[in-house]
C-alpha cells in the first residue's frame, strides 16, 4: 500500500470554501480500487521511508499505553492493532528509526529471513538528515532496543494473512531479533573498553536486526506507506501521528464526483476516535482545538492536503464530526474492511 507525498506548495490556505462545498454536495463516491502487490524496488530513491501500513493506520493509538482507541468510518473498524508495551515506549525517535529500518530492508532485497544489516551511523543519518554527533546515535541506539522490546497486540485481523475476523487476537513483535557488534555493546555498557578504530573496521556489521514474519509477509507484498522524509522531519508529536495514520491506506478517502482531482474523509469523533487519531484528552472542546491545529500544519508542510474541519456531529449528541479534504492520489489503496459490529 502506498501514498506518495509531495513537497508542499507555499501559500498553502487552511479553507477552501469552494473546494470544501464540491465535496460536500458530492454524491456516489467510490472507494480507489485494491492494486496487485508491488514488487520489491532495488531502490526506494533519495528521501524516501517506508512504514507497514497496518502499523501506520494505528500508530497514533499505539502511542497511549493502556488507552482504548476506536475509528470508524463508513461503518467500518479502520484499526488493525492495539499495543502493549513492555519495558519500552513508542515515541517519534521509535517510530522514524523503524521507518529508517524498513526502507533499508526493503533496498536489501526483503529477505525471506526477515536480516536487514545497517549501521547506527546510518540509521541516524537517515533520520535526522544532517550532521551528526554522540547524543543522536544514543538515541537511536535507544529506540532500536524499546523497538526490539515493544509487543504488538493484533485483535480483528490476521497480521501474516491479512484476513478480517472479529474473533481474532494474536500478540506479535516487530523485530524478533536485534544485534550490536562487540564495541557498540562496549561503548554503551563498559567505556573504558571502547576502541573507536575498532568500531570503524567493523563498520559495516554494526547493526543487524530481524523482522518479524508478519511483518516481512507485509513488506514483501508490498503493504507498505512511502514517505518523504522532508516532511517527516518537518512534523513532530501529535501532527507527525496524525499524518502517518491519514497516509495509511486503511483511512478510507473516498474520491469526489463533482471534484475529481480531490478526496474526501468524513467520520464521526469520539474520545477513542480522537486518541486514535493521536490525541488523548478527557476534554472534547480541547480535542477539537488541537486537531485543528495539527491539521493547518499538515496543510502548511503536505501540498496535497487542503482542508481540515471539525463541527458538531449531528447525528451523535456530543461528538464531532470531521471531514479532511486533500488532493487525490492515484495509487492510493483503500482494504474491502468489514462493517463495525452495532
Amino acid at each position: 500500500m502506498q501514498r506518495r507525498f509531495r513537497q508542499a506548495a507555499e501559500g498553502s490556505s487552511f479553507h477552501h470554501a469552494s473546494a470544501r462545498s464540491a465535496v460536500l454536495s458530492a454524491a456516489g463516491s467510490t472507494v480507489p480500487h485494491m492494486l496487485e502487490p508491488r514488487s520489491v524496488p532495488r531502490s526506494l530513491g533519495r528521501g524516501v521511508g517506508l512504514m507497514e501500513a497496518n502499523f501506520a493506520a494505528a500508530v497514533g493509538q499505539l502511542s497511549h499505553e493502556d488507552e482504548a482507541s476506536q475509528l470508524v468510518v463508513d461503518s467500518r473498524e479502520i484499526l488493525a492493532a492495539g499495543a502493549r508495551l513492555v519495558g519500552a515506549q513508542l515515541g517519534e525517535a521509535e517510530i522514524d528509526t523503524y521507518i529508517a529500518l524498513s526502507g533499508a530492508y526493503v533496498e536489501q532485497g526483503a529477505r525471506d529471513s526477515g536480516d536487514v544489516e545497517t549501521t547506527k551511523g546510518a540509521l541516524t543519518r537517515t533520520v535526522y538528515g544532517r550532521r551528526i554527533g554522540g547524543r543522536d546515535r544514543s538515541i537511536i541506539h535507544t529506540a532500536l532496543v524499546n523497538l526490539f522490546r515493544m509487543e504488538l497486540q493484533f485483535s480483528g485481523v490476521d497480521a501474516h494473512s491479512g484476513e478480517f475476523d472479529t474473533e481474532f487476537v494474536a500478540l506479535e513483535r516487530l523485530l524478533v531479533r536485534l544485534e550490536f557488534n562487540r564495541q557498540i555493546r562496549y561503548r554503551e555498557s563498559a567505556p573504558h573498553r571502547y576502541d573507536p578504530a575498532l568500531a570503524g573496521a567493523e563498520h559495516d556489521g554494526t547493526i543487524k536486526a530481524r523482522f518479524a514474519e508478519w511483518h516481512v509477509s507485509q513488506m514483501q507484498r508490498g503493504y507498505w506507506v512511502e514517505l518523504d522524509w522532508e516532511m517527516l522531519r518537518s512534523l513532530s508529536g501529535a501532527a507527525k501521528l496524525l499524518w502517518l495514520v491519514l497516509s495509511s491506506p486503511r483511512i478510507a478517502f473516498r474520491a469526489c464526483e463533482d471534484a475529481p482531482h480531490l478526496e474526501q474523509l468524513r467520520t464521526t469523533l469520539t474520545l477513542d476516535g480522537y486518541r486514535a487519531l493521536g490525541i488523548n484528552s478527557a476534554d472534547r472542546r480541547n480535542c477539537k482545538q488541537r486537531l485543528l491545529k495539527y491539521g493547518r500544519r499538515l496543510i502548511a508542510v503536505d501540498g496535497s492536503y487542503v482542508d481540515f474541519e471539525v463541527a458538531p456531529s449531528v447525528e451523535q449528541p456530543g461528538a464531532h464530526e470531521l471531514t479532511v479534504l486533500r488532493r487525490r492520489v492515484t495509487d492510493q489503496l483503500a482494504l474491502d474492511l468489514p462493517a463495525a459490529a452495532a
